[in-house]
C-alpha cells in the first residue's frame, strides 16, 4: 500500500516552471526574474520643510528602447500616497504636510519585460508644530512614542514603567539613556531626537538550502556605533528553522540567510497546487542607545525549490487512548523528466522522534501515513516527529522532510475545533509564568518559576537562552536548574560600562508516564543605572526665569547621593543661561528678553553614582519669538483645465508664516465639498481634476474653495481659490455607423470618414485608430490602422453559400475633446457558381459527314430580384477554336441566348480516327465561371485492316527485364489490347500489364 500511495501522489505533481515573485506576495508562473541590464536608484533619505514640495528624484538605467517599464509607488508608513503628485511616475513631487510632522516612507517598484527592481525613500518633515492654539508652558499628556513635531520640541510622556528590554521611555516622563556623553549632534537633517534611519532591500530571492545575505544600512544621530539591532519574524514566519529561513546573526544589519530544505505547504490545497516558491517576512529594528528611539524595516525572503516535497498536517489532535492516522503525502518533480526510470526509481519513508520523542506510539516508521495511538495517561503531552521521504527519480536520491506535532487531550476535554497551528499548543500547556521582571543591580534574591500541572511533572530543567557567551553565567545565578522554584540571585554589581543585563530562561517540564513535555518562559532585565526624569518647558521671550524639573525616580539600592552635571548639546553653545550652576538637577533657566526667531535651547543632564552606569536625560527649552509680523497668504487661480486633465497643485504661498501655522480648506459657493482636494490641512493641496463634470447643457464648472491659516496669538488669515474645469466638446461630423455589402474577390474598398470636427483650438490635431469589434479578430484586412480613410481587402474566397461579416470601429481623438467613433460593418458574400452541361458530348462522326452543331447550356448565375442589368447574362468562350465556326461567343445582353451552339466543320478526309477536344467556359457578372469539356471523334473510312507484328526474344535467366517488341500498322484510334498465355505457359504473371501494346517481361 505504501508504494501505491507514493506513485499516486507523484502522478499529480505539476511540472517545475520558472517563476516571478510579485510584490503582493503571490507567485506568477511562467516567467523569470531578469534585471541584468536594468537598475533603479533613489535617494534613501530626504528632508522637507513643512508645506514644501520636493522631487523624489529616482533614476533608472538600462531601459530598453521599447520602454514598457511601469513604475508604482507604495506607502510603507500608512495611507500617505496622497502626498505624492503621481503614484505611477518615476520621480513624483512630495508635498510635506504642515501639521503632524513625522517620517514618510515609500517604496518605488519598476516592472516590465525582463525588469523587476525596487528602491526605498524616506522623507523627514521638519519645522512642523503640534501646538496649534496652545499657549506657553508644558504640553498636555501625549504619546511618548511619538516623534516630536519639530526637532527639539516634545511633550510630557505618560507615566509608565520602563521598558524591560533596554529601550523606550522611563516612568514619569523620562528616557532610558546609556552612557553617550560628548556625542555630537549631526547636521543634514539629523537631530538627537530623530530616530535611526534604515535602508533595506525589498526582497531577497534564494533557492532551498542556499545561503544568501540581507544588506541593510543604518544611520543614527549619535553614531552607528550606538545602535543595537534585532531581527524578528513577522506574520506566519517563525523561528522554526526546519520550515523557515534562519538569520545569522540576528543582531546584525546584514545577516546571512540560510534557506530551509524545501518550501512548506500550510494546507493540503496549496500542496496539490504545486507552488514551488514561498514568501517569508522579517523585521529589522534598530534602537539607539543614545536616544532610546528606534526604527523598523521589513524584508521579504522568497525561497524556491525543485526538490521533492512532503505535506503533513502541522498538528494532529487526538484524545487519550485513541488511534489516528498521520496522513502525509509526497511528490518529486523530477519524476516528470523524460529520463525518469520508473523501474529503477524508489520511494522510502522514515519517521523519527524529535527532541527525544519516542516512536513507540507509531504502528510503523516506514509508511507515509502511520497510525499513532495515544498512550494511557498522555493527556496534555505533545509528541514531535519528523517525516522523511527519500526518492531516487532519474537515479538521483533526494530527501524531503516535514515536522508533525501530535497533541493529546483528555477524553473528557474533547478535541478543540479549528486547531491548525502548532503554536496553539502553547496556550494549552497549563502553565502560569510571570511577566518580565525589571530589577536593579544589588536587589535581593527572590524565587522565580512557573506554576501549574504539579501532579503531572516528572522532571524540570532550566536553560538560559541568552547566548553561548552568557549561558553558563546566567544559569549560575539560579540556585538550581532542576527545581520548579529556584532562587534567582541578582548581580551585586556590573561594570560601569554595562548599562543593563538581560536574563532569559526556558523551563522544560517533562511529563510523568508519557514522552511529552511542556515549556515556560521567565525573563528579567537588570539595570545598572538610575531612572532619570525631566520635563520640557516652553516659554516666550521676556517671560520670568523658570526652574528645570528633573529627578531620579528609581535606581540601585544603596545609592544615597548622585552627582549631577549639565552639558550643552546640538546648536546650544554653552550652559551660560543656567544661572545658578550646573551641578543640581533643578537649575534656573534665564529666559532671553528678545530673540529674532523661535529658538530651542538643548541640554544633557547626567546623573552619576560611583560604581554604576551614568543615567542621562535630554532637556529642550523652546523659546518663542513674539515680535512676528502679520502673515499674508496669497493664492493664484490656476488656468482653466479640461475635464480629465492631469491633477494640478494649487499655487499658494505665505509671507511671515508662523512656526505653528495650520491650514484648513473649505468649500464655498456652489461647491459641495472638498473631496477633490488631496488634503484639507496643507498649504498646497492637489486638485483632482474630474474625468467628467457632466454639467447640463455641456456647461463648464467652477470649483470654489477658501483656505484659512491659523496660528497661536494671531488672527486667522483667509484666501479664496477658484478652479475652472472646462467641459470637453464632442468630436463629430461623421455618422455613427456605416456598412457595405461586397462579393468575395472584389477590388479593395475605401472605408472611413473625412468629415471629423468639433475639437477646440485653431487647427486641432486629430489622431485616428481602427480597432476590431464584435467577433472580428482579423485586422490585417485593413491597409492602415491610423488613418481616417483606409482600404478594406475582401477575402478571395468565401465558403459556398456562406457570408462573412467584418466589424471595425474608427475612433477619432484630439486634445481636450471627447472622442468620436464610427462603427463600420463589411458583409462579404459568396459568388454563385455557374454550371455548364453539354448533353450530347462526346460526338462521333465519319470523315466527309455534314457539319454538326455542338450544344451546351449554362445555369446558376447571379440574378437580381428586381431587374437584369447589362452584363449579367452569360458569355461563352470555346478553346481551342479548331474546326469551329458560327456562334462561338454569345454577345452580352442577348436575353434569348443562354446556350452556346457553335458549328463543328467535319473534315472531308482524315488519315486515321481523330478526336477533337474543346473546353467551353460560361461567364456572368457577380458569378464564378463554369466550364465543361466537349469531345468530337472523326472516323477514318479509307483505312486498311490493322496489322500486328511482334519479335521473339531470347535471354538468360537472371538478366535484366525486357520490353516486348510489338508494333501495329493502320492502328484504329480506339484500339485496345489483351495478352493471354498459351501452350505450357500457365499465366501472364511475368508481364507488367496485359492491356498495353508493349508490356515489360520480368526475366
Amino acid at each position: 500500500m505504501t508504494c501505491t500511495f507514493v506513485v499516486s501522489a507523484l502522478a499529480v505533481a505539476p511540472s517545475v516552471r520558472a517563476q516571478v515573485i510579485d510584490e503582493g506576495g503571490f507567485p506568477v508562473k511562467g516567467a523569470a526574474v531578469s534585471s541584468a541590464a536594468f537598475s533603479l536608484s533613489c535617494p534613501p533619505r530626504l528632508v522637507a520643510q513643512a508645506g514644501e514640495s520636493i522631487s523624489l528624484s529616482c533614476a533608472a538605467t538600462g531601459v530598453s528602447e521599447e520602454g514598457g517599464v511601469h513604475y508604482e509607488w507604495r506607502s510603507l508608513s500608512g495611507d500617505d500616497l496622497r502626498l505624492l503628485s503621481d503614484a505611477q511616475s518615476q520621480s513624483p513631487f512630495f508635498t510635506a504636510p504642515v501639521s503632524g510632522g513625522r517620517e514618510y516612507a515609500y517604496r518605488l517598484t519598476a516592472t516590465g519585460p525582463g525588469v523587476y527592481a525596487s528602491a526605498s525613500v524616506t522623507v523627514t518633515v521638519q519645522g512642523v508644530s503640534g501646538e496649534s492654539g496652545r499657549g506657553p508652558g508644558l504640553q498636555d499628556e501625549c504619546d511618548p512614542l511619538a516623534i516630536p513635531d519639530e526637532f527639539g520640541e516634545g511633550c510630557v510622556p505618560w507615566e509608565r514603567e520602563p521598558a524591560p528590554f533596554g529601550f523606550g521611555f522611563e516612568e514619569d516622563e523620562g528616557f532610558l539613556f546609556p552612557d553617550a556623553a560628548g556625542l555630537p549632534d549631526r547636521g543634514g537633517g539629523f537631530d538627537s531626537q530623530a530616530p535611526p534611519r534604515l535602508d533595506c532591500p525589498a526582497a531577497v530571492f534564494l533557492e532551498e538550502l542556499e545561503t544568501g545575505r540581507i544588506e541593510c544600512h543604518a544611520w543614527d544621530a549619535a553614531g552607528e556605533e550606538h545602535l543595537d539591532y534585532s531581527w524578528e519574524p513577522v506574520g506566519s514566519t517563525t523561528r522554526d528553522y526546519l520550515d523557515n529561513p534562519r538569520l545569522i546573526p540576528e543582531d546584525s544589519p546584514h545577516p546571512s540567510v540560510i534557506a530551509p530544505e524545501a518550501p512548506v505547504y500550510e494546507t493540503l490545497e496549496s500542496f496539490h497546487s504545486g507552488e514551488t516558491t514561498l514568501r517569508y517576512r522579517y523585521r529589522l529594528t534598530a534602537t539607539s542607545r543614545a536616544t532610546g528611539l528606534f526604527s523598523s524595516s521589513e524584508v521579504e525572503v522568497y525561497v524556491s525549490s525543485s526538490r521533492p516535497g512532503v505535506y503533513c498536517p502541522p498538528e494532529v489532535v487526538v484524545q487519550e487512548g485513541e488511534t489516528v492516522a498521520l496522513d502525509c503525502e509526497g511528490v518529486d518533480p523530477l519524476s516528470f523528466r523524460m529520463d525518469y526510470d520508473e523501474d529503477e526509481a524508489s520511494v522510502l519513508w522514515e519517521w523519527e522522534g524529535l527532541w527525544g520523542t519516542s516512536t513507540a506510539p507509531l504502528a510503523a516508521t516506514d509508511l507515509s501515513s502511520p497510525l499513532f495511538t495515544a498512550p494511557p495517561g498522555s493527556a496534555g503531552a505533545e509528541y514531535h516527529y519528523i517525516a522523511s521521504m527519500t526518492t531516487s527519480a532519474s537515479g538521483a536520491p533526494q530527501m524531503a522532510r516535514r515536522r508533525v506535532t501530535v497533541r493529546v487531550t483528555d477524553a473528557e476535554e474533547g478535541i478543540p475545533q479549528g486547531i491548525a497551528d502548532v503554536n496553539a499548543s502553547a496556550s494549552m500547556s497549563g502553565l502560569s509564568c510571570p511577566e518580565p521582571y525589571l530589577l536593579f543591580v544589588g536587589d535581593p534574591s527572590f524565587t522565580v518559576g512557573c506554576s501549574g500541572r504539579e501532579s503531572e511533572v516528572n522532571s524540570i530543567e532550566w536553560h538560559s537562552m541568552g547566548g553561548a557567551s552568557s549561558d553558563e553565567y546566567d544559569e549560575a545565578l539560579l540556585s538550581s536548574r532542576y527545581v520548579r522554584y529556584p532562587t534567582l540571585s541578582i548581580p551585586a554589581s556590573l561594570p560601569e560600562s554595562v548599562e543593563l543585563k538581560k536574563l532569559d530562561y526556558t523551563v522544560v517540564f517533562s511529563l510523568r508516564d508519557t514522552d511529552g513535555f511542556v515549556t515556560g518562559k521567565v525573563m528579567a532585565t537588570v539595570l545598572n543605572r538610575a531612572v532619570l526624569r525631566c520635563s520640557w518647558p516652553h516659554v516666550q521671550e521676556g517671560d520670568d526665569d523658570i526652574q528645570f524639573d528633573c529627578e531620579v525616580t528609581d535606581g540601585p539600592s544603596g545609592v544615597e547621593e548622585y552627582t549631577y552635571a549639565w552639558e550643552a548639546r546640538s546648536d546650544t553653545p554653552n550652559t551660560d543661561l543656567l544661572v545658578d550652576g550646573t551641578d543640581t538637577p533643578t537649575p534656573t533657566f534665564s529666559v532671553p528678553d528678545d530673540i529674532d526667531e523661535d529658538k530651542n535651547y538643548r541640554y544633557w543632564l547626567i546623573a552619576s553614582a560611583a560604581g554604576f552606569h551614568p543615567a542621562k536625560a535630554m532637556v529642550t527649552v523652546r523659546v518663542k519669538d513674539t515680535d512676528i509680523p502679520d502673515a499674508v497668504i496669497t493664492c493664484n487661480d490656476p488656468d482653466p483645465v479640461y475635464e480629465g486633465a492631469a491633477d494640478i497643485t494649487l499655487d499658494c504661498s505665505v509671507e511671515n508664516e508662523p512656526s505653528d501655522a495650520t491650514y484648513a480648506w473649505t468649500a464655498r459657493g456652489s461647491t459641495s465639498g472638498t473631496d477633490d482636494l488631496s488634503s484639507t490641512t496643507i498649504l498646497k493641496p492637489t486638485f483632482d481634476v474630474p474625468d467628467d463634470i457632466d454639467e447640463s447643457g455641456g456647461a463648464d464648472k467652477d470649483y470654489e474653495y477658501t483656505v484659512t491659516m491659523s496660528a497661536s496669538g494671531v488672527d486667522d488669515v483667509t484666501e479664496d481659490v477658484t478652479v475652472t474645469v472646462l467641459e470637453k466638446p464632442d468630436i463629430g461630423g461623421c455618422p455613427a455607423t456605416s456598412s457595405a455589402e461586397i462579393w468575395e474577390g472584389d477590388a479593395d474598398l475605401t472605408v472611413g470618414c473625412e468629415l471629423w470636427s468639433g475639437a477646440p483650438g485653431v487647427n486641432p490635431v486629430y489622431t485616428y485608430r481602427w480597432t476590431a469589434r464584435g467577433g472580428t479578430t482579423d485586422m490585417e484586412r485593413l491597409r492602415e490602422l491610423d488613418k481616417k480613410l483606409t482600404e478594406f481587402h475582401a477575402p478571395e474566397d468565401v465558403a459556398d453559400g456562406e457570408t462573412e461579416i467584418y466589424e471595425y470601429r474608427l475612433t477619432a481623438s484630439a486634445e481636450n475633446a471627447d472622442a468620436g467613433t464610427l462603427d463600420y460593418t463589411a458583409t462579404v458574400k459568396d459568388k454563385p457558381n455557374i454550371t455548364v452541361t453539354c448533353a450530347d458530348s462526346p460526338y462521333e462522326v465519319y470523315e466527309g459527314d455534314a457539319d454538326i452543331e455542338l450544344e451546351c447550356e449554362a445555369s446558376g448565375r447571379w440574378e437580381s430580384t428586381t431587374f437584369t442589368p447589362l452584363g449579367t447574362w452569360y458569355t461563352w468562350q470555346w478553346s481551342p477554336r479548331t474546326n469551329l465556326t458560327g456562334d462561338q461567343d454569345i454577345i452580352p445582353g442577348d436575353k434569348e441566348n443562354d446556350t452556346s451552339t457553335p458549328t463543328f466543320a467535319v473534315p472531308d478526309d482524315v488519315d486515321q480516327d481523330t478526336t477533337y477536344t474543346y473546353t467551353v467556359t460560361a461567364s456572368a457578372a457577380i458569378s464564378e465561371d463554369g466550364t465543361a469539356e466537349v469531345r468530337v471523334t472523326v472516323r477514318d473510312t479509307d483505312s486498311t485492316d490493322p496489322s500486328l507484328t511482334c519479335t521473339d526474344s531470347e535471354v538468360y535467366e537472371g538478366t535484366a527485364d525486357i520490353i516486348l517488341d510489338c508494333s501495329v500498322t493502320n492502328e484504329p484510334s480506339g484500339a485496345t489490347y489483351a495478352w493471354t498465355a498459351r501452350g505450357s505457359t500457365a499465366n501472364t504473371d511475368n508481364l507488367s500489364s496485359t492491356t498495353i501494346l508493349k508490356p515489360t517481361f520480368s526475366v
